[in-house]
């Protein structure tokens, strides 16, 4: 969905990084995606204009190595989402987030910003989580939602009021993220 949705909104050349498992399922639904190994990927980010972590990434070690990977070594937009979120939110990623020469920008749901607070979801409105995944990490956040409210490092903050119930489904995060 993500490759899909950036290659809908624009986006000239869309490399998918994953699994060889994955890439009858990715050519299906996007054919013009171009599909890739991570590993084949992974040794020089460089040439990427934007690079997306994190749906459908999972969250054991392989997905940690990746996501230490891509904050050590890429220097252009970076949006994290699903997976992605959930591996920083496990620990051990504070400092790689610090260090990044990526622009980041996070889109974590209510349930997925309270993991990367280590706060109980609900215990914040969506404006308090962005401001403070804005501050804790020093990233632009998209705290995804009715209402979706993003927050950026200088201070700005913007409230999308518009949407439509159908922007509750699930995938519609990943659809964001490609989006970004």
């Amino acid at each position: 969905l993500s490759a899909l949705s950036a290659l809908r909104s624009g986006a000239g050349l869309v490399r998918a990084a994953t699994l060889e498992s994955n890439f009858v399922p990715i050519q299906t639904i996007a054919p013009e995606a171009i599909c890739v190994l991570w590993s084949d990927a992974a040794d020089d980010l460089s040439h990427y204009d934007a690079v997306a972590v994190g749906p459908g990434l999972g969250t054991g070690k392989e997905a940690r190595e990746i996501l230490r990977k891509v904050l050590s070594t890429y220097d252009g937009p970076l949006v994290i989402d699903a997976d992605g979120l959930n591996t920083i939110a496990g620990g051990g990623f504070d400092e790689l987030i610090s260090a990044a020469k990526a622009d980041i920008i996070m889109t974590p749901h209510a349930a997925e910003a309270a993991r990367l607070l280590g706060t109980e979801t609900g215990s914040l409105s969506r404006k308090e989580l962005a401001e403070r995944i804005t501050e804790k990490y020093g990233c632009v956040c998209v705290s995804k939602g009715s209402g979706s409210v993003v927050t950026a490092p200088d201070g700005s903050e913007y409230v999308n009021s518009t949407g439509n119930p159908g922007m509750a489904t699930p995938g519609s995060g990943d659809v964001l993220t490609g989006v970004i």
